[in-house]
């Protein structure tokens, strides 16, 4: 799943991001190697972490904010928590859920992707930049 998103060139990234609940899922080495290819592909990601689980950033330093990763973070307002990751790119949404239930899927459809990029803006605007 997380490969269709580097079938992609050039594009921007929003993502809401569980640290905590998603590091556990994806192998952090899987996740080095994700983000390095995709920087390299110049595909830009904004995300979004709960305020309680930016203490994870200490243990998983590949999740920096370097310029070179191409990634702005924000935190979360602290009354927005959540287990559950998407992203949205393009047409497509995907959902990675923590390792309690342990699924994940895309969905392509155009109304579904703007409806979600509409909300996650407003997330975005109502975070704080990530010290």
């Amino acid at each position: 799943m997380m490969k269709d998103l580097l079938l992609y060139r050039d594009i921007t990234v929003r993502a809401f991001w569980p640290i905590k609940k998603n590091v556990g899922v994806i192998i952090p080495r899987i996740l080095i190697n994700f983000h390095k290819e995709r920087a390299e592909r110049n595909i830009s990601l904004r995300v979004i972490w709960p305020a309680t689980q930016i203490s994870a950033l200490k243990e998983n330093d590949f999740l920096s904010g370097s310029s070179n990763l191409k990634r702005e973070a924000r935190v979360a307002p602290k009354n927005v928590d959540f287990s559950l990751g998407y992203s949205i790119y393009k047409n497509t949404v995907r959902y990675i859920s923590s390792s309690n239930e342990n699924f994940g899927f895309l969905v392509e459809s155009r109304e579904l992707a703007e409806m979600m990029k509409t909300q996650y803006d407003f997330l975005w605007e109502n975070s704080k930049p990530l010290k």
